[in-house]
């Protein structure tokens, strides 16, 4: 939450009076690791695969950019100001506002899908519950109000304190803290599909500047809302907090679809 919370002011186009002039200095380097090099960078708007891939190789990394990358950064431009801010910050700054997850090392670490969450939590999962009896499916709103309803009779107590990892316990599957207090970013991006009358879809509309949470209820919410309790999109009682999980996938298809990737980046010429 801290990097995110400084995204306003670290992409910002307009260069303060006193960095007009170009810079790049690594003021900083502790190890080998993204987080402890700590840079002066100050230029002018560029395209931003470019900027990204500049600031990387001058880092003492390389950059390999994704065709997933390539689509959502395409014709964009992006100035950098800051005096001293860490490469992983700065990173984190280029990538996230594109729904983007930068990786070191090309190590196949991501953020679980909306059906691995579900999958993961095991009992712990509470979906979009629908009641036939209860709601009606052409007015979501309905299923809305519901959940509201039930979860103020529930008189579920307020959870403000982050706790340690392990506090909420063990799932059947053994992973901790699933159904606590911090409701979980995946990578699955809010989606409008339109059904046809014999149950088929005709059309599918994804918004991925919304992404679907997994909690003590599901729930979508803008990827710039960094407050759970100011609600966002979600659906339910506010989250009282937001986080994401990382997986490492090192399983065969993975690995396969990383070999793919690095073919197609250098038949790009990237």
């Amino acid at each position: 939450n801290r990097q995110l919370n400084l995204l306003p002011s670290l992409l910002n186009d307009d260069a303060p009076p006193e960095a007009r002039s170009v810079a790049f200095d690594i003021l900083q380097r502790t190890d080998a690791l993204p987080d402890s090099i700590f840079l002066k960078v100050h230029t002018p708007a560029a395209d931003l695969r470019a900027l990204l891939n500049s600031v990387v190789l001058r880092s003492g990394f390389r950059c390999e950019i994704s065709e997933a990358a390539r689509v959502m950064t395409g014709g964009r431009s992006q100035a950098l100001h800051s005096d001293d801010i860490s490469l992983g910050l700065l990173l984190d700054g280029l990538c996230t506002p594109f729904g983007l997850v930068w990786q070191r090392d090309a190590d196949l670490i991501r953020v679980l899908t909306e059906e691995e969450a579900a999958a993961a939590a095991g009992e712990r999962f509470r979906g979009d519950a629908f009641s036939a009896a209860a709601d009606d499916p052409s007015n979501p709103a309905i299923a809305w109000l519901r959940r509201y309803r039930e979860e103020a009779v529930s008189k579920r107590m307020p959870d403000p304190s982050v706790k340690a990892r392990g506090s909420y316990g063990a799932n059947s599957n053994g992973i901790d803290d699933f159904g606590g207090n911090v409701w979980e970013w995946t990578s699955t991006c809010y989606a409008r599909t339109t059904l046809a009358s014999n149950g088929f879809a005709v059309s599918r509309t994804e918004n991925c500047g919304v992404r679907v949470l997994e909690g003590r209820h599901r729930a979508t919410m803008s990827i710039f809302v960094r407050d759970g309790k100011s609600g966002g999109c979600a659906v339910g009682t506010p989250p009282e907090h937001l986080g994401f999980r990382l997986v490492r996938d090192d399983t065969p298809l993975a690995l396969a679809r990383l070999f793919a990737a690095r073919l197609w980046a250098r038949a790009m010429g990237s």
